[in-house]
This record gives structure tokens, C-alpha cells and sequence, in this order.
């Protein structure tokens, strides 16, 4: 557990083991580590871009008039947290947002609960979120989603076409 502006953090157990295993670094929790972002209005979307290291970045894009997609590569964890809420809520405009997990090569407990949230408010609004989480390259991210059935929440897809189709074909939840 570490202390960050006086709320304690803790990685779940699953994020600890992959980040132990994979030896990947632990997120500097130091106050004023994260890159500020301030939020952009709507018509901001397109193209919008966060570099937050030196692969990872946040890309959100305009997909049609009711679909957005944000972008998530390379290591995310909470010192990107806040922008990917950032560009989640700017995507949230449209009814439909795809999450393209594909080339990211980590997540940790703070990133699913921006996700969470996201969600959570599509469906409440009428909208929905889907993922795009390949199979093959990067399997640490689909075991996450799966030993914690988040695709009960948010459902999965290995490509952006499946995920695009779905988001057009399907109506949410009331």
C-alpha cells in the first residue's frame, strides 16, 4: 500500500502478481507525478492525443456520429489514470465508445475502475462501452478482465471490427 494526497492506494492482488512476474516498474505515486490535464470540450475529440511516457498514450478519436474510440498504449496504470478518465468523459459524448486495449501491455486496478466508471455512466445515460482486448499478444490484460468477469460489464472483442459491429447492432441495456 502506498499513501497518495492522503488517500491510501492498493494495486488488487491480480495487478500486484502480473507487475511482480513481469518485473514491470511500480507507479510513482509521489504527489504531482501525474501529467495534468485539463478536460477539453466535446468538439475537442477528434484526434485528441496524451503522451504519458515514452510509449505510452491515450488517443481518442471520433469513429461515426454515435461512436467515439479511445486508445490505451503501452503501460497504464495510476499516474495515467486521470487522463484516461479525462479521455473517456470526452468520448462519453457519443452514445458508443469502443476502448482499444490491443497495444496496451499493462493496466492496473485504478485503470478498471476509470473503465468502470465509464461504463457505468454510458448505460445510465443510454449508451455503452465495449473492448477491444486481442488475444494473442498481450494475454496478462485478457486474464485480468477474465479471472474478474468483467466482460459480464463490458464485453470484449479480439478486433475492432467485431467490437465496431457490435456497438452498431446492439441497443444497451435499459
Amino acid at each position: 500500500h502506498a499513501t497518495f494526497a492522503s488517500r491510501e492506494v492498493s494495486l488488487c492482488t491480480i495487478c500486484r502478481r502480473y507487475m511482480v512476474e513481469s518485473q514491470v516498474r511500480t507507479p510513482d505515486l509521489s504527489v504531482g507525478a501525474s501529467p495534468s490535464l485539463e478536460p477539453r470540450p466535446s468538439s475537442a475529440v477528434r484526434g485528441m492525443r496524451h503522451s504519458l511516457g515514452r510509449n505510452d498514450t491515450v488517443d481518442v478519436e471520433v469513429h461515426s456520429a454515435t461512436a467515439a474510440i479511445v486508445t490505451l498504449r503501452g503501460d497504464h496504470d495510476l499516474a495515467s489514470a486521470h487522463e484516461i478518465a479525462t479521455a473517456l468523459e470526452a468520448a462519453s459524448v457519443q452514445r458508443s465508445v469502443l476502448v482499444d486495449l490491443s497495444e496496451c501491455t499493462f493496466i492496473d486496478s485504478s485503470v478498471i475502475t476509470a473503465l468502470l466508471r465509464a461504463s457505468n455512466n454510458l448505460h445510465a445515460s443510454g449508451g455503452q462501452l465495449a473492448l477491444v482486448i486481442a488475444e494473442g499478444q498481450h494475454r496478462a490484460i485478457r486474464s485480468v478482465f477474465e479471472i474478474m468477469s468483467l466482460e459480464r460489464l463490458m464485453p470484449a472483442f479480439e478486433t475492432r471490427a467485431a467490437a465496431i459491429s457490435h456497438l452498431e447492432t446492439e441497443r444497451p441495456a435499459a
